[in-house]
């Protein structure tokens, strides 16, 4: 008994910070109930969102910005593993040896194809202890 309250502890230590779940973990956790569930998602959109995309050809083109409301939302599916219901997994790259990603508030989830025409970049804020999608990028062809 004492060494399953052990083990309980240093499991918990390990996966908390500043006293409550670590952003990186809320995060990854909210990104599932993100793309599975459509009415989640559309209440954790900032209304308005802001909307980038780029305007005219490869030659003139240029970067268009405009604030968008939730009328014409479409749900995001995202990366089919979050489609998954078993055998679930996330690739994860960090930016340091102790796989700690900074308490910012702020992540980006970027789609960057290889030679596939896929770029877009999902900008989420937490706010409280909610996360929002704040700016949406579509560079995709």
């Amino acid at each position: 008994m004492k060494n399953r309250l052990l083990f309980i502890a240093l499991l918990l230590s390990s996966s908390l910070s500043y006293g409550g779940p670590s952003q990186t973990i809320t995060f990854r956790h909210f990104l599932y109930d993100f793309f599975q569930d459509p009415e989640f998602q559309i209440n954790h959109v900032a209304n308005p969102y802001t909307y980038t995309t780029t305007s005219g050809d490869e030659v003139q083109s240029q970067l268009v910005s405009t604030p968008k409301n939730l009328d014409n939302w479409k749900h995001l599916e995202g990366p089919e593993h979050y489609q998954c219901n078993k055998n679930c997994y996330d690739l994860m790259i960090y930016d340091n040896f102790d796989k700690k990603h900074k308490e910012s508030g702020e992540r980006v989830l970027a789609f960057e194809g290889v030679e596939n025409g896929i770029y877009e970049m999902l900008y989420f804020k937490l706010t409280g202890s909610e996360w929002f999608l704040v700016k949406y990028e579509s560079f995709s062809n």
